[in-house]
């Protein structure tokens, strides 16, 4: 376990370099964000200041559509909890996150691997912790290897993007843990628990509680050939199917309550990359595992079931006819981490000729590449202009921002350029027009609104800007400080439709005349 803890440790520490540079090369009067490419560290993390206002059930920050609180998020409760004792700032909390969930991570892997009989533990960790694929030998070739850009196609991408992926790693790994415990012991709490820890999944990422439930099925279809058998397992372990199917069927309902919701959720097309992608992606570690599978000898055995269930589960749902089908391949790591740590570890074992631990070593360097080369884009996005960087704001940007969430709503909608609606909701929680266009889409209709504003901006007539404001219920309207020496901002400010409430050297908000907000 002291080895696990201190793997999993230097495993944060070296995906963490790239915010550290970023961290340490912050630009005189700016604020460090964080974040990993393409977005900002503020993007995702709009539910955190939610949670630290009281909300428990959270909306879609990035567009202004009137919408209910529906969404629970448990992954961000404990970074939450622990901003209402500390007095630290969200970025701090996300860190704090990322360090919590990445040793809960190891050691919940290392009581499974345990629980598997997995031989050569360590040896796994290793690959568990910063394997990656080809991406970075065969960019030029293969420019969409999965390895590349997908977040949640291993552990060191999903510790660079979000805490959240990682949460959701360790639900999948405790609700099979504790089923595999259930089956071997015929222990019905067991069922019960990951039943528990599949509902608490459902929440947090639907699809991952899909591959959860499928692997079961696909698991007792493979250990359980007799239908009387069959049938009596089916029936035992509706405690563990019925929480996330119900959890599916409230959010199914909510969502078509609700048409801002249900026209966000129809707009979000994340389908898979084609086959060759992943096979890139995954690298090393899905050539072991493919001949794993072919030399096997434990056919027989129920933990190689489990794994194998798992594999067949993803495989099945990443391709299945879903708009949102690419997020399925979150956690497929995990076993092919365990099918290929048997294979490749005798394979470094037969390189007579190479000393053994040498061998293991320049495998292991190899398989990592492109997450080092991940890093190191990071570091160079973060030397990009100032004024031009998502991953910085100015000082007196904040400051401006901090008396809008003082001297705002729930209920206001703030229209700011492209360079801040994007970090708006992460810092403050409060709604902005527009701002998020990448991957699944936050923002509804983003490239009609992105147009519409860019109008507003540049050339609609005063009336027509003043229809947009009042068609669109915008309340605020922010200028920061990036923007200042492209642009003059005193021509806003004889507009009949704003009035100044905050100035603070180059950084001007203003309140819409008339909104129904106060």
């Amino acid at each position: 376990m002291k080895k696990t803890i201190l793997l999993a440790i230097a495993v944060y520490l070296i995906s963490s370099i790239g915010l550290l540079y970023g961290y340490l090369h912050t630009p005189s009067g700016m604020i460090f964000l964080g974040g990993h490419l393409p977005n900002s560290g503020e993007i995702l993390n709009m539910v955190l200041p939610q949670l630290r206002e009281g909300h428990l059930l959270i909306k879609n920050l990035f567009t202004s559509e009137p919408q209910p609180r529906i969404f629970f998020a448990p992954s961000y409760l404990p970074m939450a909890l622990l901003g209402q004792i500390l007095p630290v700032n969200n970025f701090l909390l996300v860190q704090l996150g990322r360090f919590f969930y990445t040793i809960l991570f190891f050691i919940i892997a290392f009581k499974f691997f345990k629980l598997l009989k997995l031989k050569n533990i360590f040896w796994a960790f290793l690959l568990l912790g910063f394997s990656s694929g080809f991406g970075l030998f065969l960019k030029w070739g293969i420019p969409n290897s999965a390895d590349l850009w997908i977040p949640e196609i291993n552990t060191f991408h999903s510790l660079l993007f979000s805490p959240n992926i990682i949460f959701s790693q360790i639900l999948m790994m405790l609700s099979l843990m504790t089923f595999f415990k259930g089956y071997t012991l015929q222990k019905w709490k067991y069922f019960l628990l990951s039943g528990a820890f599949a509902t608490l999944l459902a929440f947090e990422h639907q699809f991952d509680a899909v591959t959860v439930l499928l692997t079961i099925l696909i698991f007792l279809l493979l250990t359980e050939t007799k239908f009387k058998i069959w049938l009596k397992k089916i029936f035992s372990l509706w405690s563990i199917f019925f929480g996330p199917i119900l959890v599916f069927g409230l959010y199914y309902f909510l969502i078509k309550q609700n048409w801002s919701s249900l026209i966000w959720t129809n707009q979000n097309h994340l389908y898979s990359p084609p086959l060759l992608s992943y096979i890139s992606g995954f690298g090393l570690i899905g050539i072991g595992a493919f001949l794993a599978i072919i030399k096997s000898k434990n056919k027989k055995n129920s933990s190689y079931h489990l794994i194998l269930s798992w594999l067949i589960a993803v495989i099945i749902v990443i391709y299945s006819p879903l708009p949102f089908q690419r997020r399925f391949g979150e956690g497929m790591h995990i076993p092919l981490v365990i099918l290929s740590s048997y294979y490749l570890w005798e394979l470094v074992q037969k390189l007579k000729k190479i000393p053994f631990r040498l061998g293991l070593f320049f495998l292991l360097l190899f398989s990592a590449a492109t997450n080092f080369y991940l890093l190191y884009l990071d570091i160079k996005a973060y030397q990009l202009s100032p004024n031009e960087s998502p991953f910085y704001i100015y000082q007196e940007d904040l400051t401006a921002l901090s008396w809008l969430r003082n001297n705002s709503s729930d209920k206001d909608v703030i229209l700011a350029d492209g360079l801040y609606s994007p970090l708006i909701p992460g810092l403050i929680g409060r709604t902005v027009y527009f701002g998020h266009s990448v991957g699944t889409a936050l923002t509804i209709d983003p490239e009609k609104k992105t147009e519409q504003a860019k109008n507003f901006f540049f050339y609609d007539s005063d009336e027509k800007r003043q229809k947009f404001l009042e068609n669109n219920k915008i309340t605020f309207f922010f200028l920061g400080k990036k923007a200042a020496a492209a642009e003059d901002f005193s021509l806003w400010e004889g507009k009949d439709y704003f009035r100044k409430v905050f100035e603070r050297q180059d950084v001007k908000v203003f309140k819409v005349k008339n909104s129904l907000i106060i």
